[in-house]
């Protein structure tokens, strides 16, 4: 759930049209295990906390066209993360570089299928569109420098809905 300090709306319905901004944080880990050639396994994570160090740049927003039942909501997510390793234990290479750029744009249309004085309920879909771009470089060593990089692109079809309480005058929980 988030909660908005924007204007929840009021108690009746306004003409014409209506722009809406919502900026975000979203807070996320990761973790898991990696399979190296012998069979070895080795496994890592990381929390927010590391994740924010390696951030280079980041933009989360949500915005909203609004006109009687039918809205538009467009979301964006960017995150740009870059972090350099070591590999003291190497003689084929000297340390490197990781960067890891996702993109996601969601386009959703909205239906207020219920509206009261103090609860909504929307429906709707859309698309969601991925671009994941990963890149890895190891300095040279003993070993030339080396690098290999992996793309994935996805689009997918989202089904929407969203319910929200008036709290005041100005404060909805979405």
């Amino acid at each position: 759930a988030l909660l908005c300090a924007t204007p929840a709306g009021a108690q009746q319905r306004a003409e014409g049209w209506q722009f809406e901004m919502t900026p975000y944080i979203w807070f996320s880990g990761i973790s898991g295990d990696v399979s190296l050639p012998g069979g070895t396994n080795e496994s890592f994570g990381a929390d927010f906390g590391d994740i924010f160090d390696t951030l280079k740049f980041s933009a989360m927003g949500v915005f909203e066209a609004r006109r009687d039942r039918f809205s538009l909501v467009f979301d964006l997510f960017y995150v740009n993360l870059q972090q350099g390793f070591n590999s003291p234990n190497s003689i084929a290479v000297s340390g490197g570089d990781v960067r890891s750029r996702t993109t996601e744009i969601s386009a959703i249309g909205l239906y207020r299928a219920v509206e009261t004085p103090s609860v909504f309920f929307d429906v709707g879909g859309g698309l969601r569109a991925w671009w994941i771009d990963t890149e890895i470089e190891a300095n040279a060593g003993r070993l030339a420098g080396r690098s290999a990089s992996s793309t994935t692109n996805l689009v997918n079809g989202v089904l929407a809905a969203r319910l929200g309480a008036r709290l005041t005058d100005r404060t909805a929980l979405t």
